[in-house]
Order: C-alpha cells, then sequence, then structure tokens
C-alpha cells in the first residue's frame, strides 16, 4: 500500500490499518511514515490531534506486542512531529501532541528511539 502524501490520507490509512486489530510485523513502521508524511502536511488542529493519536496509538500496540519490540522514531520522523508541534493551537490537539511525545521519551530502551529503520 502506498504511503499517503496528505494529512486526510494518512489519517485515513492508519484508520483502516489499525482497524484489522493486528499490525503485524512491519506494519508499524508502516504506519509512521504515513503519519510522519502527513505531518509536514497537516495545518490543522484537529488534524494534529488525529495524527499524534494514531502515532501514539500504534507505538503502545507495537510496544505490548512484544517485549522485543521497539518502537523506533527516525530523524526525520522526530521532524515532522516538530512540524506538528506548530499547529497544535487546541488545548486537544496540544495534549494529544505531548501525550505522544512523552511516550516516546518514556518508553523502555529509549535509546534506540533514533535508530533509523530498515
Amino acid at each position: 500500500m502506498p504511503i499517503p502524501q496528505s494529512a486526510t490520507d494518512a489519517i485515513k490509512w492508519i484508520d483502516r490499518c489499525d482497524s484489522s486489530g493486528d499490525w503485524g510485523r512491519g506494519q508499524f513502521a508502516s504506519s509512521v511514515d504515513a503519519v510522519f508524511v502527513g505531518a509536514h502536511q497537516a495545518t490543522l488542529p484537529q488534524e494534529v490531534k488525529l495524527l499524534s493519536t494514531a502515532v501514539y496509538t500504534a507505538a503502545v500496540e507495537e510496544t505490548s506486542s512484544s517485549p522485543t519490540n521497539l518502537v523506533i522514531v527516525t530523524p526525520a520522523g522526530r521532524d515532522a512531529l516538530v512540524a506538528l508541534s506548530m499547529y497544535a493551537t487546541t488545548d486537544d490537539s496540544v495534549e494529544s501532541l505531548a501525550k505522544t511525545l512523552l511516550y516516546f521519551v518514556t518508553i523502555p530502551r529509549a535509546e534506540a528511539l533514533l535508530t533509523p529503520l530498515v
């Protein structure tokens, strides 16, 4: 499935992946890529809220499925999350983004978070 090119497409794509209830191997990485692509196109607080909530949900599911799974955020992904913060202008969008960023900071083995995806 091609990576979406807009925030709205990324949200719809994440929803389709998540509806199966099983992310499977490698799906999380693709989902995060979709969010990061969408993040650079997000201009509305609602898009920030939905995108950051989607990546938070995916990260929780991925790390819960196996103790050996790691959530990995590439430097480009980190930049995308920073880009989202430019449009987090409502309480809901700020809270959602903050929750997502806090999760990435506090999960175990956080030193691996900026390892490139391969």
